[in-house]
């Protein structure tokens, strides 16, 4: 339905001798949408009658400029009038809305810049223009807050193509305020939902951890470059930077600088590894359209968005945007985040082809009951956001947050600091992306290293069998028999057989074992050649063992 007051605005400008063309422009200019002026225009009828002329008034001309000024204070009994065409004019926006008492001052200061334009020759059309600008600046006639919150809401579904650059800080301090320890995130790319089968996106991804003031310092920092074209992804590691211990001997310069292809074969060959068997993974990106189609459609009908603050109008991105400060209240964040749960685990569910509503009902429940004490301990959340004047697409989100994780986690006094900016440009705009040439898969550098580490999980499971030997007969002896692991152990037989298998499968060398009363020492050659092991002093190694005492290290 047409607003009453664009109807009586341009019927007004009609009979002032102003054009539709004229009237739109002012109309966009101050936040009103092509579809409500369109509206409005059909709602009195779309064609404009001609303009009829009528007799203006109009001082002689005189010679010479103080001649125009005597003319102009004569009264207008002694003025001389002469019929003439009316000249053109522009029916501006203030003429049809009554103005606040200080307006007045207004009105007399525009008066006086007229006085002054057309005393040095600016002859009313600069005029026209510097005046409709500052009309426009101080948006007597634009969108109320929340509108302007309603049309960036209603524009997500439209968008299908951005830039977008990401950063986020998390600051880790302790009771004093001393900073403990730094997360930065940043991601900046381009992301293009066009073809919801065939999503599209290529963005670089810089992490750093900071932990120098934990008890035991480390950093580590990487710099990840990705490529995503519909259910196949691609990442290569242009820089990783982290300490030996966590290494466990892998030689990180044989991945660095090389394109890995991520794809549903690699999860499942993966996963297959991790469990012991295969547990296909859906990546149709069917689920994931509907999941976001679902998320926004939530949005929009929770009205989550108060705008707290109108701030001063900044340009962002080269564009001229209202500045709000926003707030969502914890209530309202608790409701929306219990249903997203919901809304996953039923989209999980269906592409996982799961039977079984009551599992996935119990899972979200428990999710949903984590959400209640963090959101408590979160509060309410301020943002400022910047919303185009023109288009209504959100440009900038920034996010500072302190938690204090003592309401949290019981005997924890820290406190986090969480600063967020996003910037988004470039909506709608095609996106280019182009697969890398001869990638390796994931799975040739992931698998191995998985591989390792259940070897490793597995010895310390032999130590632990170990010492429920000696613990039950005080002696170690039994453990091993004839160099290898005894199966035939009355205590832990079974599970010294099961381990011995699971680590032949895992690509290591059947392990060799050697046992007395007071200790115990065994050890299996990986496929590099290196050596895993496990002594009596429940240290894992990569000694190479020969006897009972020798000690892994």
């Amino acid at each position: 339905m047409a607003e009453q007051q664009l109807i009586d605005y341009i019927q007004k400008a009609r009979q002032a001798g102003q054009v539709d063309d004229q009237s739109k422009s002012l109309l966009y200019k101050n936040g009103w949408t092509e579809q409500e002026v369109n509206d409005a225009l059909l709602a009195i009828g779309q064609t404009q009658p001609k303009p009829q002329q009528q007799p203006a008034t109009q001082v002689q001309a005189q010679p010479k400029l103080e001649q125009q000024e005597v003319q102009i204070q004569q009264s207008e009994a002694q003025t001389q009038y002469q019929p003439q065409e009316k000249p053109k004019y522009q029916y501006q926006m203030a003429d049809s809305m009554p103005m606040e008492r200080k307006s007045g001052h207004l009105i007399l200061k525009l008066l006086i810049v007229l006085i002054i334009l057309v005393a040095l020759g600016g002859v009313g059309w600069f005029f026209k223009d510097q005046v409709m600008g500052f009309v426009s600046n101080i948006s007597l006639f634009g969108p109320s807050s929340d509108k302007v919150l309603q049309n960036m809401l209603a524009n997500l579904k439209d968008v299908k193509s951005s830039h977008s650059l990401t950063q986020i800080n998390v600051e880790v301090k302790d009771d004093s305020d001393a900073a403990v320890g730094s997360l930065s995130l940043e991601t900046e790319g381009d992301g293009d939902v066009t073809d919801p089968q065939n999503p599209i996106g290529n963005y670089n991804v810089t992490i750093n951890l900071d932990l120098s003031s934990a008890p035991t310092p480390s950093q580590i920092s990487a710099k990840i470059s990705m490529i995503g074209i519909g259910t196949t992804s691609y990442a290569k590691i242009e820089n990783l930077q982290i300490p030996t211990e966590y290494l466990n001997g892998f030689d990180v310069s044989n991945i660095l600088g090389v394109w890995f292809k991520i794809d549903q074969n690699s999860l499942n060959a993966i996963s297959q590894v991790e469990s012991g068997s295969v547990n296909p993974v859906n990546l149709s990106q069917t689920n994931n359209q509907e999941l976001t189609q679902k998320v926004r459609d939530l949005l929009l009908s929770e009205n989550m968005l108060a705008v707290d603050k109108e701030l001063s109008d900044e340009t962002i991105n080269g564009q001229a945007t209202y500045h709000y400060l926003v707030k969502i209240t914890k209530d309202k964040l608790k409701d929306f985040l219990t249903k997203f749960i919901d809304l996953s685990m039923q989209e999980a569910a269906k592409a996982q082809g799961s039977t079984e509503p009551d599992s996935n009902t119990l899972i979200s429940g428990m999710m949903s009951g984590f959400v209640s004490p963090i959101i408590d301990a979160f509060g309410d959340l301020d943002m400022d956001m910047w919303i185009g004047k023109k288009d209504f697409m959100l440009y900038q989100v920034k996010i500072d947050k302190s938690v204090d994780l003592s309401g949290l986690v019981p005997n924890i006094n820290n406190k986090l600091a969480i600063k967020l900016t996003t910037n988004s440009s470039d909506f709608n705009k095609a996106v280019l992306v182009q697969a890398p040439e001869n990638p390796q898969n994931l799975e040739d550098i992931v698998i191995p290293l998985l591989k390792v580490q259940k070897i490793q999980a597995d010895m310390a499971g032999l130590n632990n069998n170990a010492q429920t030997v000696f613990n039950l007969n005080k002696s170690y002896s039994t453990v091993c028999i004839k160099g290898l692991l005894n199966g035939y152990q009355k205590e832990v037989g079974a599970e010294l057989v099961a381990t011995n298998t699971d680590i032949i499968s895992q690509g290591g060398k059947k392990p060799e074992c050697f046992s007395s009363v007071n200790s115990y020492c065994i050890s299996t050659q990986m496929l590099d050649g290196s050596f895993t092991c496990v002594s009596s002093n429940g240290v894992l190694g990569k000694t190479k063992c020969t006897s009972a005492i020798t000690v892994c290290e």
